[in-house]
């Protein structure tokens, strides 16, 4: 019997069921069927299938391989060496250490740089290969040189629309979609979470011992069928860790998917740390201050956040994130016998504490930066000269002002859902080089603080 392509994917995900690993799998192969076994990147390919739920065999329909000769790409940070400056000499370093490395982003000689390289390794094998490729009208992109390149290496160019006709045409096509298409969009985002807890629970190993929610693996056959009975019925599975993890996976693929976590929010999320905030933060107030100016900081901490969230704000908030009515109504279900608070170890908690208060990060003039329920409001004094006295104080009563209209906006978030800010940690601080005292820095909101200067 000669096996077809479907075959050997049905044997990969045979293995892939029993846990071997993809070596394992292609070694088992080759053992059985020598040569005739799929590329170990094909193997690898459908691996990363079966992990995301898919199990069907078949190639979809329509498919087309020509989106592989697509090449997209943007420009890359690269690190150089400027010359010396007097500031730059001025630094204390540990002996032996180098001096700052200066990160500048550059335009056309990155670009040239990676559409080379790229071109280059995609042709090692196949020198016939066709390339297309798709990138914006930056000048970098639309200079001479740089088509008449693209020309000699027999690249073909995607053209890029004009960036108020691509938005236009993107309004049109969502406008366009009727109601019932959006539907099948969340449909499909439910059937996948569904078959997530279903391929989960059948690979349990009915052997071990239960879990934190005391239910036997022994049950998972009968369990994958309850699941969809409890969506169906709008009957919300409160003790059911098991389901709250694929819940939680699923709910937070859809929300950096689709961007609707703020970008400045770093906590609870993948690769993303307090570091990488600390990192970032830093930076730009040190940028201020190297330039002649100043960073003001005001350090927010709520009150005992995951026992004060408001389950009814919390429920009007999730339908702005695009979560279908059912599944609202469903989730909804969950808290019938309380008004505030979220379980502490739920795996959703973290989740839903992200939802409750990621519109605070948009609610201000100056920048919010937070992990978590940790927010950092900050606005900073820029010159590109020495200022006088008189004019950093103006400038700072400038700031002040702005920072009251932010901290009393905060104010009138946290009445609104009914969020308390603990005074005591919310601390107000000047980062500065200056010797003028910041005496200008006297806020009026409601928010009271501590100052640490």
């Amino acid at each position: 019997m000669e096996l077809n392509r479907e075959h050997f994917r049905a044997i990969i995900y045979y293995n892939f069921q029993r846990q071997l690993s993809q070596q394992e799998c292609l070694a088992e192969l080759l053992s059985v069927f020598g040569n005739e076994v799929p590329h170990q990147s094909t193997i690898s390919r459908w691996y990363g299938e079966f992990k995301r739920g898919r199990v069907s065999f078949r190639d979809d329909s329509g498919n087309t391989k020509n989106v592989y000769s697509i090449v997209s790409g943007d420009e890359s940070w690269i690190y150089c060496y400027e010359p010396e400056t007097k500031r730059q000499s001025a630094v204390w370093v540990f002996q032996g250490e180098e001096k700052p490395t200066q990160v500048i982003r550059s335009r056309s000689v990155s670009k040239n740089m990676v559409v080379t390289f790229v071109i280059t390794e995609l042709r090692k094998i196949n020198p016939e290969r066709r390339i297309i490729l798709h990138q914006d009208n930056a000048s970098s992109h639309t200079a001479q040189k740089t088509r008449q390149y693209l020309t000699e290496e027999n690249v073909e160019l995607l053209d890029h629309p004009p960036y108020k006709e691509a938005v236009d045409a993107f309004k049109n096509a969502v406008l366009d979609l009727p109601a019932n298409e959006w539907d099948k969009c969340f449909k499909n985002w439910f059937e996948r979470m569904q078959m997530c807890i279903i391929l989960l629970l059948l690979s349990l190993d009915i052997n071990k011992a239960s879990g934190p929610d005391l239910i036997p693996a022994i049950l998972a056959p009968v369990l994958s069928r309850l699941f969809p009975v409890s969506y169906e019925s709008g009957t919300f599975l409160e003790n059911w860790k098991f389901a709250h993890k694929c819940i939680n996976r699923e709910l937070l693929d859809y929300l950096e998917c689709h961007s609707l976590i703020s970008d400045r929010q770093y906590g609870f999320r993948h690769q993303r740390s307090t570091g990488d905030l600390l990192a970032y933060v830093t930076q730009l107030w040190s940028k201020l201050i190297q330039s002649h100016g100043e960073a003001h900081v005001v350090a927010l901490d709520i009150t005992k956040a995951f026992d004060q969230l408001w389950h009814a704000a919390l429920l009007s908030k999730l339908p702005s994130y695009g979560l279908p009515e059912k599944f609202c109504r469903w989730f909804s279900s969950s808290s019938h016998n309380v008004n505030a608070g979220v379980p502490q170890g739920s795996v959703l908690a973290p989740t839903l504490v992200l939802l409750y208060i990621s519109d605070l990060l948009s609610c201000t003039i100056n920048p919010i930066h937070s992990f978590a329920d940790d927010s950092t409001l900050h606005a900073g004094i820029h010159s590109d000269k020495s200022i006088s006295a008189a004019e950093l104080e103006k400038r700072r009563l400038a700031m002040t002002s702005s920072l009251t209209r932010d901290l009393d906006s905060i104010s009138a978030w946290g009445r609104n859902n009914l969020v308390q800010f603990n005074a005591s940690k919310t601390q107000y601080c000047t980062l500065t080089n200056k010797n003028q005292h910041c005496n200008a820095c006297h806020f009026s909101s409601d928010i009271f603080f501590q100052d640490i200067n």
